[in-house]
């Protein structure tokens, strides 16, 4: 095969691959927002009723998807997301060189295991890729700018010396999410969303020549601080603020003395404020965070401010036979570019005990809030480690949004109830760590952790964990997808963004475990995980071998096929 002809075929099949791929899309669920009047939120002593019964039977909400099925095609483009129109755009910056990396070194051009082309529905061809010749340079990445910064995203574009497909990898710590692919050429250009407001990033630009091979070349960038105007909305089952996905890791009613200590654990939103501070909860973060008020009547221009929160638990105090006529006296009047967030109990789990009233008030409460969420508790309410529940609640509570964003709040230390103050259920950083991510698997595009004050050493949990789920929050705002484990104590979700792929992975026993993922797609991908410096491959058969201790969590990243 010749040079020319090499190209022509590469070419043809990134237009090929670029016109099969499949816009994901989904009925935007427009609820209306609407309010209450609010009340203190209840002790923390959970009532016994929060508890389950032994006997209650277990009946699935909706059968799942038992295998993930990735496509098996290399280097599909996957659309971009919708921005609502009137979502405000970022403001522009004149370009600026992207700042070199000093203790990040560029590892320069490096071959890869030779991409295939498994037979498909569009190309029953397998590609094969032809081996460098004397005259064929190596690939070089060159003049890398960062442009377009604004608080939650940026632009990075470069050159190579020949034409190469192109991405991007960034994160906080270590570049861990990969962008979209830029087309065969010799200039790119990649989009950065969902960064976190006034943080450093660490950048692998990347580009990947006809001949498998990659050059890669280090930078960073550093976000703004928020603006003065946000813009908040729910779209495909994520949350988006001025058009960027963010992941929501909040604490519920910290006085002004915590918020310090809040931020520097991670925490992105603060919901409620019960001290009676002399400034909206809003100025009091001045824009470091964003906030979710009680007050239905809050001035929608505060920096950062996002929503309303419907009164805590609400269910609690509804007859079964609720309606949503019988709601509409007390909702939330809609704000463009706010959102609404309702807490229930756990009790419209399938395993747990209904509510004295019964669980028929349900459909026209989770009509009401743009995002909904749960406290389950195991060890606090529950008093057991229930924590292969915490999984399956949030899969239950995502099948019944009908694909609204959904959150859970995850138990951080020692509660009311007096049958559940024993060693045994005090919250430790391994159960606060498998929870959080056994609730992301599950489906949640949100997390709460209550109380909003904790230990030192679950402190340096929390902000381990928020930093991941900073880094992935692009990846973890689209639906998840259900995988299955060889061992069904493993939990497992997976999350697809721009043709790679976030696999999640908790262990929610104290056993030791060896098991199988199985994740149909994979094949001969680079699967990094996540924070442990180790990278691993998939058998051709779709599943990925790993070991698990107890409430062991591994996050894997799968790079896009072909790279």
């Amino acid at each position: 095969m010749t040079r020319r002809r090499s190209y022509a075929v590469v070419f043809c099949l990134a237009v090929l691959v670029a016109l099969a791929a499949l816009a994901k899309s989904r009925d935007h669920q427009s609820t209306t927002s609407q309010g209450i009047s609010t009340q203190p939120k209840p002790s923390l002593a959970p009532r016994m009723t929060d508890r389950p019964q032994p006997e209650t039977t277990v009946v699935p909400t909706r059968a799942r998807t038992p295998v993930f099925r990735a496509a098996p095609r290399p280097r599909i483009m996957y659309p971009p997301r919708v921005q609502s129109p009137a979502i405000p755009q970022p403001e522009q910056v004149v370009p600026a060189v992207a700042e070199p990396v000093e203790d990040v070194p560029s590892t320069g051009p490096a071959t890869l295991p030779s991409a295939h082309l498994p037979a498909g529905d569009l190309i029953d061809i397998v590609a094969q890729v032809p081996k460098p010749g004397p005259d064929d340079p190596a690939p070089v990445v060159s003049n890398v700018h960062v442009s377009s910064v604004s608080a939650m995203s940026a632009t990075v574009s470069w050159t190579t010396n020949v034409p190469t497909l192109g991405r991007v990898l960034y994160g906080i710590d270590n570049p861990d999410v990969w962008s979209a692919e830029s087309g065969l050429s010799r200039d790119h250009e990649a989009v950065l969303t969902g960064l976190s407001v006034a943080t450093r990033y660490l950048l692998s630009v990347r580009s990947l020549d006809e001949f498998g091979r990659v050059a890669d070349t280090a930078a960073q960038l550093s976000t703004d601080p928020l603006g003065e105007s946000t813009v908040a909305q729910s779209e495909d089952g994520g949350i988006l603020v001025n058009g960027q996905p963010v992941f929501p890791r909040m604490v519920w009613g910290q006085c002004s003395d915590g918020l310090g200590a809040n931020l520097a654990d991670g925490i992105n939103v603060f919901m409620g404020d019960d001290c009676k501070a002399d400034r909206p909860l809003p100025e009091q973060l001045g824009g470091k965070a964003f906030s979710i008020t009680g007050n239905a009547n809050a001035d929608d221009d505060h920096r950062g401010l996002i929503g309303s929160f419907y009164q805590d638990e609400w269910d609690a105090f509804l007859p079964s036979s609720t309606s949503l006529a019988d709601l509409a006296p007390h909702l939330i009047p809609p704000r463009d570019g706010r959102l609404t967030f309702l807490t229930l109990t756990n009790h419209f789990y399938s395993k747990a005990a209904p509510l004295p009233q019964g669980k028929g008030m349900y459909p026209a409460l989770l009509d009401v809030p743009d995002v909904v969420g749960f406290d389950l508790y195991p060890l606090q309410v529950w008093c057991r480690p229930a924590f292969a529940d915490v999984f399956d609640s949030q899969n239950e509570i995502v099948q019944m949004s009908g694909g609204k964003p959904t959150f859970q709040w995850i138990e951080t230390r020692q509660m009311e109830h007096e049958d559940c103050q024993r060693p045994a259920l005090q919250p430790t950083p391994d159960t606060v760590r498998a929870e959080t991510w056994l609730a992301v698997a599950g489906g949640a595009t949100g997390i709460g952790y209550f109380p909003n004050s904790w230990s030192t050493e679950i402190g340096d949990t929390v902000e381990e964990t928020n930093r991941e789920l900073a880094e992935l929050a692009p990846a973890l705002q689209t639906p998840a997808v259900e995988a299955i484990a060889a061992d069904p104590r493993i939990k497992v979700g997976i999350r697809e963004l721009d043709g790679a792929l976030y696999i999640i992975a908790v262990n929610s026993t104290k056993d030791d475990i060896d098991t199988q993922i199985k994740a149909e797609g994979l094949g001969d991908r680079k699967i990094a995980a996540l924070g442990e410096a180790r990278t691993l491959k998939a058998a051709t058969t779709g599943e990925l071998a790993d070991s698990f201790g107890p409430l062991a969590v591994h996050v894997y990243v799968a790079a896009p096929l072909g790279w």
